[in-house]
């Protein structure tokens, strides 16, 4: 039986739409079950298919994503929602997160950053886009809570985790890039991020600070796939 979670996608841009559902098929967290092009069209086919995860742009024809989250709310519907979206405005995600979003990622940074949504979410974990990570005041839910939290790597998604991980392995960006499923361009922008997260000044410090933690980064579970 397939144990992966089923996941339901609504954008009215049809090639954004496109592009979501083929990061979602080359992920091994989830499953596509279906999609909308309006809000109104996303609230019917979710009553009728019952994903456990759903993907909603903000704004769309019909009902927009946080007035269909607020109906999953109030029919106390079992689904987690992810916001994939352009608003970066801080009172828009703390009326998400009031809402009880449990995903908020930026479709400037959905290339990188679904994908670790997608699997952390699979999990039972919360995501935002680490753009997005200064919006978290104390006392909120953080998406990286429980992960390794030691030299700064507690500010790091799943994937730049994967990521080091792979790096303390001696793989480089292109081994890594197919491994992930990720352009070479991706990783690059990825390490740079992660220098820029834990303060390192080159990638000859990156490569060594990723094999001072290589035992920690090699005994955590990132992803379902993960088996070491």
């Amino acid at each position: 039986m397939d144990k992966r979670v089923t996941v339901f996608v609504a954008d009215d841009h049809l090639a954004f739409l496109e592009e979501l559902k083929t990061l979602i098929a080359r992920n091994e967290c989830v499953r596509f079950v279906g999609e909308a092009t309006d809000g109104t069209m996303a609230w019917e086919r979710i009553k009728a298919l019952s994903p456990e995860l759903v993907l909603l742009d903000i704004n769309m024809p019909g009902l927009g994503g946080l007035e269909v989250l607020e109906r999953i709310n109030r029919a106390s519907l079992d689904i987690n929602v992810v916001l994939v979206t352009s608003y970066k405005e801080k009172s828009l995600f703390d009326e998400a997160m009031a809402l009880g979003v449990k995903g908020y990622v930026l479709k400037d940074d959905y290339v990188t950053d679904l994908p670790s949504a997608l699997c952390s979410m699979s999990q039972g974990d919360p995501f935002v886009s680490p753009a997005l990570l200064p919006f978290l005041g104390k006392g909120e839910c953080d998406p990286n809570q429980g992960r390794l939290g030691r030299d700064g790597l507690e500010h790091l998604t799943p994937q730049e985790l994967r990521i080091l991980r792979l790096l303390a392995d001696e793989l480089n960006d292109r081994k890594i890039s197919k491994q992930l499923v990720l352009s070479p361009e991706d990783i690059t922008r990825l390490r740079e991020r992660i220098r820029v997260k834990l303060e390192l000044l080159d990638d000859r410090e990156l490569l060594d600070f990723a094999r001072r933690h290589r035992a920690e980064l090699k005994g955590f579970k990132l992803v379902p796939q993960d088996t070491e």
